[in-house]
């Protein structure tokens, strides 16, 4: 078993059981209790866990910051479902956009772990997920805008901080979608970040709970068509025939 492997494997023992002694993990893992230690070592040197006489327990940043946050996030069953989903998309080598939102912020969540990519965001909450973990960050800065319990960042120089940036992969959420009025969100600041996310990357994922449909923010960010695919709970028959005509792949997190 590679260091990565068991990296992997120690991080979800101690997220499921909060703490684990060395012997324990000889065990489970195979090796001695001095690649053990090792291992606790690195993944205390990225702030995940604490090492203790005998063993490791959960850092508190893990353990209940985020507990918080995800216990304050609206749907966050649904949501969290719907960042899962997505996470599957991203492979080893991706260089990828995480939006503003919950959804995204419950994206990053999922792969903050993940050593093989590279991550650009202009999300406030999730940069505070990736940061212990990840140093291949790319934040994007300008004014923060706040939005039920999610801090993002956005400026009209937006050009500025996305000169000479592409990623293959983008995904975001927005505060509706519907049949005439396409994209839309609520804060004019957030619609330039948005406008830049066709130019930018490859293939754009838009990740909208059931609610989002039939929804209009003030602003428009961008037509129906624009992503190429879509994750959600549940989509309308109306949208997913949309979407069929529109050849936008559509995703199910029930499914």
């Amino acid at each position: 078993m590679f260091a990565s492997q068991r990296h992997e494997k120690i991080r979800q023992i101690l997220i499921e059981k909060k703490n684990v002694d060395t012997s324990t993990l000889t065990s489970l893992l195979g090796v001695s209790d001095v690649t053990v230690r090792k291992d606790l070592a690195a993944l205390e040197k990225e702030g995940f866990l604490r090492k203790t006489f005998g063993g490791a327990v959960l850092s508190e940043h893990d353990s209940s910051t985020h507990d918080y946050q995800k216990a304050s996030i609206d749907n966050v069953e649904i949501k969290d479902a719907i960042a899962e989903k997505a996470s599957v998309q991203i492979q080893k080598g991706d260089t990828i956009f995480i939006g503003s939102g919950a959804t995204c912020y419950l994206l990053a969540k999922k792969i903050r772990h993940r050593q093989d990519l590279t991550i650009v965001t202009n999300n406030v909450n999730a940069l505070n997920e990736l940061i212990p973990y990840n140093s291949k960050i790319f934040f994007i800065g300008g004014e923060l805008v706040h939005h039920e319990g999610m801090v993002s960042t956005s400026s009209e120089r937006v050009e500025d901080y996305f000169k000479g940036i592409y990623v293959n992969k983008a995904f975001t959420s927005v505060t509706g979608v519907d049949l005439t009025a396409g994209l839309t969100v609520n804060h004019i600041i957030s619609t330039y970040i948005y406008k830049k996310i066709q130019a930018m990357s490859f293939t754009w994922t838009l990740m909208v709970e059931d609610t989002k449909f039939n929804k209009r923010g003030i602003h428009q960010v961008a037509t129906l068509n624009s992503p190429a695919s879509i994750i959600s709970n549940y989509i309308p028959a109306e949208y997913l025939s949309y979407f069929e005509e529109n050849h936008i792949e559509t995703t199910l997190s029930t499914e």
